[in-house]
């Protein structure tokens, strides 16, 4: 019996079996387990086209890299699946409390947190396939966001170390690991236990892997920029019908980019190629997967502009009934 079977049968050990492995060999028993579920994006293209539905017997697993948006599509998930088998919960707390995957005896259908590669509920998921999506951002401004949410949430654990700080000591601390290729590094599940110091690959090699792991691993990745093209995908592709949504979590205190000084620029981007390298190709292949979509610019503004209508709409209709 491999690990995977004993992790699916005895699920009251399963976190201390799992635990108990490598995290490479975690890594890797993962990484066979989504390719073995994973439906693709040329897969869900083919199922579109060829008129099938798809089927209910998958899962569907938001893989939430911090600061790209993923507050604003957890809740347009929610919109879209039965709220009684959706579960927003990230890996710790699934950790602490395993037994919240099964609050309906099976494993919970939707899934959505901030996960590792190696993070147990690849390793639980019972239904024949997976749908699994992801977000990248910008890496400049996925940072800057990241230190402005910090200093805004003085409930944040980080706070009262980061709250006095400049962006550039933020930068230069050991504090997160988020700042250095820190979205190729969590999807190939290098963050914790400082695995990226064992981890010997050129930056090259890690480019290759990232873009390997969202290309065979990940049924639609998107970017922050283009979220209403990412969401129009999800709507042709998985047959969400309320795409429409409101921006949530957004820090009250904004760093102005082009305040930033050249220098500290020059940095983040200098620890952030491999990151800024996967972020451009996953914009190009999105432009790619939208014109086969048809989901050309005029189907994007009348989105963004419908979008805006019925916010505007929701605004006027709380301001109402606030007075």
């Amino acid at each position: 019996m491999n690990s995977i079977d004993y992790i699916k049968l005895h699920s009251e050990n399963s976190l201390k079996t799992w635990y108990a492995l490598p995290i490479n060999e975690r890594n890797t028993l993962n990484s066979v387990a989504i390719k073995e579920k994973v439906l693709q994006w040329d897969q869900l293209l083919e199922l579109q086209q060829s008129g099938k539905e798809l089927s209910l017997d998958n899962h569907l697993v938001f893989f939430h890299i911090f600061k790209t948006a993923g507050t604003t599509l957890n809740r347009i998930i929610a919109k879209n699946y039965r709220i009684n088998n959706l579960i927003q919960a990230n890996a710790p707390v699934i950790d602490a409390n395993p037994s919240i995957l099964f609050k309906l005896g099976s494993c919970i259908r939707v899934l959505m947190g901030h996960f590792e590669l190696n993070d147990l509920i690849y390793q639980v998921l019972d239904r024949r396939q997976l749908i699994h999506i992801t977000l990248l951002r910008e890496p400049l401004e996925r940072i800057v966001s990241y230190f402005d949410h910090i200093q805004s949430r003085e409930r944040h654990i980080l706070h009262e170390h980061v709250k006095d700080m400049s962006l550039a000591d933020f930068i230069a601390s050991d504090l997160v690991n988020e700042v250095s290729n820190g979205q190729s590094h969590r999807l190939l599940g290098l963050l914790k236990q400082k695995q990226i110091l064992k981890d010997y690959r050129s930056e090259n090699q890690l480019l290759s892997d990232a873009k390997d792991m969202l290309i065979k691993k990940f049924s639609i990745v998107g970017t922050t920029d283009q979220f209403d093209q990412f969401l129009l995908q999800c709507h042709s592709l998985l047959n969400w019908p309320d795409i429409y949504y409101q921006r949530l979590n957004q820090s009250a205190k904004k760093t102005v980019r082009k305040e930033l000084p050249v220098g500290l620029v020059n940095k983040v981007y200098a620890l952030n190629q491999v990151d800024l390298k996967l972020y451009n190709f996953i914009k190009s292949l999105n432009q790619k997967r939208c014109e086969t979509l048809k989901i050309d610019k005029l189907a994007v503004n009348n989105f963004t502009n419908s979008n805006k209508k019925i916010n505007q709409i929701i605004d006027t209709l709380y301001g109402l009934k606030s007075q």
